[in-house]
């Protein structure tokens, strides 16, 4: 028998950040298009602060997703939070990732590995959004 799985507190990979020589705007803007083509949704846009946060359903980790006596997870999601800030030389992406899993209405965060296909995933975004922004 597994034992139940207690809440943790919420846990946040790494932080991906790459310098880009372009205007806010249009890294915001690339930003966007970016993770909505890679089939990210976005749920909350603030254009003035140059920020977004958006969420993505996954596949579950082997280790979490084996079926309990609780039953199975049904959700699993990665959320994004990004933003676009200054620096004295460059304007620069940061993108913030959190896993969470959901089960039965109880929400459980896990960390997402640097060496993980999401972080890989996120890291090619986020270089993919460099490449256009400075194409101008």
């Amino acid at each position: 028998m597994f034992k139940p799985i207690e809440p943790t507190v919420a846990i946040e990979t790494e932080s991906i950040i790459v310098d880009i020589d372009a205007p806010k705007y249009t890294i915001l803007s690339k930003s966007l298009s970016v993770f909505k083509e890679s089939g990210v949704m976005i749920t909350e846009s603030d254009s003035s602060n140059y920020t977004f946060k958006a969420q993505k359903y996954v596949q579950l980790p082997l280790n979490i997703g084996l079926l309990t006596e609780w039953g199975p997870f049904v959700q699993n999601k990665v959320y994004y939070t990004v933003e676009v800030t200054t620096t004295p030389r460059y304007n620069r992406l940061i993108i913030h990732l959190r896993g969470v899993y959901d089960r039965e209405g109880r929400v459980y965060n896990h960390g997402i590995k640097n060496d993980s296909s999401i972080y890989q995933e996120v890291q090619n975004m986020a270089f993919m959004i460099k490449d256009l922004s400075e194409e101008l």
